[in-house]
């Protein structure tokens, strides 16, 4: 994986418009709705702001690891103070 697109599944995206270049031969084309895992199928025929992809939040991995690891830390010097 590169380093770019470990930037992009750690801090995500922003919204954009996924009608130019997409279709390329297809009558519809199906977008995700938020993080909800639901989506929209959208065509030639819709209405141009049904295009914007949501975007992505990101997985924030580091954050997560870096809250765990203070936890785990916390949690041993608590225990060898209490002993």
């Amino acid at each position: 994986m590169t380093d770019y697109v470990a930037q992009l599944i750690e801090k995500g995206w922003k919204s954009f418009d996924m009608r130019p270049g997409l279709l390329k031969g297809l009558l519809s084309r199906a977008i995700p709705i938020g993080d909800s895992g639901e989506i929209r199928t959208v065509s030639q025929a819709s209405p141009a702001g049904s295009w914007k992809h949501p975007g992505y939040k990101g997985a924030r991995v580091h954050d997560r690891i870096k809250k765990q690891t203070m936890d785990v830390v916390q949690t041993v010097i608590n225990k060898v103070i209490s002993e």
